[in-house]
């Protein structure tokens, strides 16, 4: 076990400080603790041994507070060639660790301590809480989850609390479709907005969206006999080429992508005669801007 040694402080009272090394960031981890109740030396020394022995979990690991332990997990995940997206989000959910649990110890954490962090994560920043939707708190459960699993395959805890953690249940985004009495209305919206004035780059993002979004609405007939009200492979692909415009970083770029679209656009079959004027008023003023 690492070495631990107690002196008196400035007070009287014994006191110990122990060196575990460095965290991810490079600060020195060095927790400290009082013996206000010993009456002598080997007394003091007797309680900072024990109290260094709970600290690193008998000398297992060099720390066992939770924030200490899902560091090191995280790099051994990272090691072992999880992606650079799971990495930046498993270093994410270690803020929300340090944030809501702070330096509680992982084998003193139990089911209603997770209960409640998680369901801190859930309630709105206006009411101190983090305002996650419940899939992103699934994602931390699921990680906690892993991440007490291998503490105790690696006998730093003697069971996984989060195994009876009731995590919230899954937002599901049920897909809608219009119907043919909506669809004046949408078109209408839609000519709208395709008929403001472009001076901004903000206004240029806001047409080409609207845009993409009435290419969608109106060219399966490509396919279809009848202006098709949902979403098409046509439709999709003209959406990712009407997208594309807004990644351009140069006169050139947008020059090259307009013109590639334009080719799309006319191969493309228009339903109707009254379609096609928000078409071309809006492509005109993307072509300009």
């Amino acid at each position: 076990m690492m070495g631990v040694k107690v002196k008196r402080g400035a007070d009287g009272v014994f006191e110990c400080r122990l060196y575990l090394g460095r965290s991810i960031d490079g600060k020195a981890i060095r927790p400290y603790k009082r013996f206000p109740n010993a009456a002598t030396e080997e007394e003091a020394q007797a309680l900072a041994e024990t109290w260094a022995a709970y600290v690193t979990a008998d000398g297992t690991v060099r720390s066992a507070r939770l924030t200490d332990l899902l560091e090191d997990y995280v790099q051994l995940r990272e090691r072992n060639g999880a992606s650079p997206n799971s990495i930046k989000s498993y270093r994410l959910f270690c803020r929300y660790v340090a944030r809501y649990l702070k330096t509680a110890n992982a084998r003193d954490l139990g089911v209603m301590d997770f209960n409640r962090f998680e369901q801190r994560l859930l309630m709105a920043k206006d009411e101190g809480g983090q305002g996650l939707c419940r899939n992103s708190v699934i994602n931390v459960h699921n990680f906690l989850r892993g991440a007490y699993n291998h503490f105790v395959d690696a006998g730093i805890c003697d069971a996984n609390p989060l195994v009876y953690v009731a995590k919230p249940s899954p937002e599901r985004h049920e897909a809608s479709a219009l119907t043919e009495w909506d669809f004046e209305g949408f078109n209408e919206k839609l000519e709208g907005a395709l008929s403001k004035e472009i001076k901004t780059k903000a206004d240029y993002r806001a047409a080409v969206y609207a845009f993409a979004s009435w290419l969608s609405l109106v060219t399966g007939a490509s396919t279809l006999s009848a202006p098709c009200l949902t979403s098409t492979s046509a439709a999709t692909s003209l959406r990712a080429r009407a997208r594309s415009l807004i990644a351009a970083t140069s006169p050139k770029a947008a020059s090259a992508a307009t013109s590639r679209l334009r080719k799309t656009i006319s191969r493309s079959l228009m339903p109707s005669r009254s379609f096609r004027a928000p078409l071309w008023g809006v492509w005109a003023q993307i072509a300009h801007w």
